[in-house]
Order: structure tokens, then sequence, then C-alpha cells
């Protein structure tokens, strides 16, 4: 039987419910969710590409995060506010979705979606 404390599913639906797409579990992995699979997947594939960039940095610095030298936070929140209004991004992964398609029909023939 693989169940969860009830404390555990609630804190994903507050998470989720408060408009999180992803939400980090202590070495287990992640959820991320999506209006569909293509947004799901595109949340889950920038996450893990952040995760990605944010261990080789700190690898980097020695494992000391005072030698890593972080944005500010209100520059981070202008730049974030400026991309989610520009007409030329698109943050569901309605762009990405036919070319990751296209590449598991590609490296995995007989895949069904």
């Amino acid at each position: 039987d693989f169940t969860y404390e009830s404390s555990f599913e609630d804190s994903l639906r507050k998470g989720f419910s408060n408009g999180k797409r992803a939400m980090l579990l202590n070495h287990h992995g992640m959820y991320a969710v999506g209006r569909d699979a293509a947004e799901a997947f595109f949340v889950a594939k920038h996450l893990t590409q952040a995760c990605d960039v944010q261990v080789k940095t700190l690898a980097m610095a020695g494992g000391n995060l005072d030698n890593v030298i972080l944005p500010d936070p209100g520059m981070l929140r202008r730049q974030y506010k400026e991309m989610m209004l520009s007409p030329d991004y698109a943050y569901d992964g309605s762009r990405e979705w036919p070319g990751l398609v296209r590449q598991l029909e590609r490296e995995a023939k007989g895949y069904n979606l």
C-alpha cells in the first residue's frame, strides 16, 4: 500500500490551487501541472533545466553560495513581468510541443500518445 499522509495531499492541493504549476518533493522528484500535457511537460522540462543550472552553479562555486553573484530580485521580477506580457512569448508549451512529439516519434518508434 503506497499512500501519502493527508497533510501531504493538503499541501499539494493548497499549492496548486494558489496557482503554482510545479512543486518539488524532498528527495522524490516533482509534480508539474498544466491545462494540457504540453503545458505540464513544458513546466517540468524548464524546472528541470533550472535545477540543473543551479546545481552546476553551486558546484562551480565550491559549494559556497556566497561565491555566487545573484541578480537583483527587483530586476528579475521586472523581467518576468515583461516576459509574461510579451506577445512574442508563449509560456504554455504550445510552441515546443509539436517538436517534442516529433522527437518522441523519432526516438521511440511505436510509442503512442
